[in-house]
């Protein structure tokens, strides 16, 4: 009889403690205290595979406490052509912990990431909008996406904002033995830890019961005395151009290679300009005569494909 009652037990302990990780209850008061909202949660892990391969998993739980936090009732999660989605979950909790709502695929929106200041665009976002319920609540979402492209690696805030406390952040790193990844650590209080496998080095920064900062000023800005992470690659891959970010030298070079003979026009344009400026004497008026015809010809707009702004378009 034993032997059935307790892991019974042991199972119910399991649930309740699943079903009230997120009671307001159980956040220590110190991160309570001047907060507007509580990071229960934010984890990122990112693997990466080759020069221009990587995965990414996400997940953020946040206690929304009054309406100054009300920005983080949506979540966007941009993509592009050289990041994937794979899947999206959405959880609300209400003050005990209890879930009462999951937000379905079609209470997601699909939609531009960019302003009117971009003609044209395959940067998109994923847009949640969680329902607005009696303070304090938790909202909850997380995703899965594929990387195809990797030029630098995503900045690491463990603390958003000087009104938001946190119970636990963390980011981690899975890398191939043959890859180099550079890092830069801000304002960290605990160490990476380090585990070394056969093939691959795993590096993962967890900090933990972060308080809100008072409000500076005229001091150091918030951004400089918060916690984060910077990560960039030493070799990468981006739209199919192999590069370097060993050196400033070395990305120079890949930045000449992604422009190299783009500024080049054909034979027929070049005849076309020369036959403009002919009967011109003036170096002046032949400058001015070439800039009007450019004019005519050209309109100042964003439209972003592929590598887009970093490469621009033929001559």
């Amino acid at each position: 009889m034993k032997k059935i009652i307790i892991p019974s037990v042991l199972i119910l302990l399991a649930f309740t403690t699943l079903a009230n990780r997120y009671s307001f209850d159980q956040i220590p008061s110190n991160l309570k205290h001047r907060a507007d909202a509580v990071i229960r949660t934010e984890q990122m892990t990112i693997e990466i595979i080759d020069v221009s391969k990587a995965t990414i998993k996400f997940k953020r739980a946040i206690t929304l406490i009054n309406d100054n936090a009300s920005s983080y009732r949506y979540a966007s999660i941009h993509y592009n052509p050289f990041f994937k989605i794979k899947k999206i979950k959405a959880s609300v909790y209400d003050e005990k912990g209890k879930i009462v709502e999951v937000i379905g695929s079609s209470d997601i929106l699909d939609m531009s990431a960019v302003s009117g200041v971009a003609f044209y665009s395959e940067h998109r976002q994923k847009v949640i909008f969680f329902p607005k319920m009696k303070y304090p609540y938790t909202v909850e979402y997380e995703y899965e996406g594929i990387l195809t492209s990797l030029i630098n690696y995503p900045e690491w805030n463990f603390q958003h904002d000087q009104d938001i406390s946190v119970e636990k952040s963390g980011i981690q790193y899975i890398v191939p033995k043959n890859l180099k990844v550079k890092f830069k650590e801000l304002n960290l209080n605990a160490k990476v830890d380090s585990v070394s496998l056969e093939d691959k080095t795993i590096l993962t920064w967890q900090e933990e019961n972060i308080p809100t900062l008072k409000a500076n000023e005229y001091g150091i800005p918030f951004s400089r005395r918060s916690p984060s992470l910077l990560a960039a690659p030493y070799e990468f891959d981006f739209g199919g151009y192999a590069g370097s970010l060993e050196s400033w030298k070395s990305f120079g070079n890949w930045n000449n290679k992604i422009i190299e003979g783009r500024d080049i026009i054909s034979p027929e344009e070049a005849e076309k300009e020369r036959n403009l400026v002919k009967d011109i004497p003036s170096e002046r008026e032949k400058i001015k005569a070439i800039y009007e015809y450019m004019q005519g010809k050209t309109r100042y707009v964003a439209i972003s494909l592929g590598i887009g702004g970093l490469q621009p378009f033929e001559a």
